[in-house]
């Protein structure tokens, strides 16, 4: 069996209302008055989001080696045992033309780790844990670290389909020892319509409904996956993006009666892509408010929130 053992993650440092980051959006710069203020109402109640955080540094590559800092100084983990160091984010693959995985394991001097870099878009960490499992079979006492970040130059783009984009990276290890979540099951589902249609000239409108299926299979199938039944599940743990699909459309396809799905950091950080998965799932398990036993994970990537193709990942976890 493996599990994470590790877990942590980075915020931007400055922050900025709905009205900046509208105003500064390539969509809503030149919109009247009363048209900007209705937009302004109506992404706050999809969103849910009053302040992202974001960073103006030009480099960021002190942002991942605190990260890595941390966990080798906290887990006391000889880095000859790290075998896989994934890195989710392909926009900042190359910062300031120095390619971030590599130059983690080259300056840690990760001998035995092998790069992976993963083009899933928002549900790269899932899938990174997910594919972790065949890194780690038939292994012992070793370990593979997860990177992901989102950071945007500027604020034309941070507008994506009802969710406000901010900046932040994560971390997460897994092993196949002293994890403190245990892996139970997984999912890694696909919907290419958009670019099947598109390549033979069709047009083709996002089927939300269709799309809403999808995610239900996912956590569907990594429910039974875990050997588990729905009903079993204690928390769902989801991005930061639609609060309305999060809070609503999500428990009325799993016929879930109470609302388990955590959204307390929906209000403040915004969507911070991938990072969403490490900071929500990390801060739920260190607040200890609730007693839980298993966790049911979903994450969706998409290269275009409005029309884009997806992959769309899902875990569950166990407390141990």
């Amino acid at each position: 069996m493996i599990g994470i053992t590790y877990m942590d993650y980075y915020l931007g440092m400055q922050e900025a209302d709905i009205k900046k980051v509208l105003q500064e959006s390539h969509l809503f710069g030149e919109a009247k008055e009363d048209d900007f203020k209705e937009k302004i109402n109506y992404i706050s109640q999809m969103s849910q989001c009053n302040t992202i955080v974001y960073d103006d540094k030009e480099s960021h590559i002190l942002v991942y080696e605190s990260l890595v800092d941390r966990f080798i100084e906290n887990s006391k983990v000889d880095v000859n045992d790290i075998i896989g160091l994934f890195f989710t984010d392909i926009y900042n693959f190359k910062n300031e033309g120095i390619n971030v995985p590599y130059y983690i394991q080259h300056k840690y001097k990760m001998k035995n780790a092998g790069v992976i870099s993963l083009n899933q878009q928002c549900s790269g960490t899932l899938a990174g844990i997910k594919l972790s499992s065949s890194l780690l079979e038939n292994t012992k006492n070793k370990y593979v670290i997860l990177l992901t970040s989102c950071f945007m130059d500027n604020f034309t783009d941070r507008y994506h389909g009802d969710c406000l984009v901010g900046d932040g990276a994560g971390i997460i290890v897994i092993s196949n020892q002293d994890y403190l979540l245990k892996l139970r099951g997984s999912s890694l589902k696909s919907y290419g319509e958009r670019s099947y249609c598109k390549q033979k000239g069709d047009n083709v409108k996002i089927n939300n409904m269709k799309l809403a299926q999808i995610y239900k299979q996912a956590m569907e199938e990594a429910v039974t996956d875990s050997g588990l039944l729905m009903d079993e599940i204690d928390k769902i743990i989801c991005q930061n993006t639609n609060y309305y699909l999060n809070s609503n459309v999500l428990l009325k396809l799993l016929r879930i009666k109470k609302n388990i799905i955590f959204m307390e950091n929906k209000e403040y950080g915004g969507h911070i892509g991938d990072v969403d998965i490490v900071r929500n799932l990390k801060d739920f398990t260190d607040q200890k408010k609730e007693e839980v036993r298993y966790m049911l994970l979903l994450a969706i990537g998409s290269y275009d929130c409005s029309e884009g193709d997806r992959s769309i990942a899902s875990v569950v976890l166990e407390k141990v």
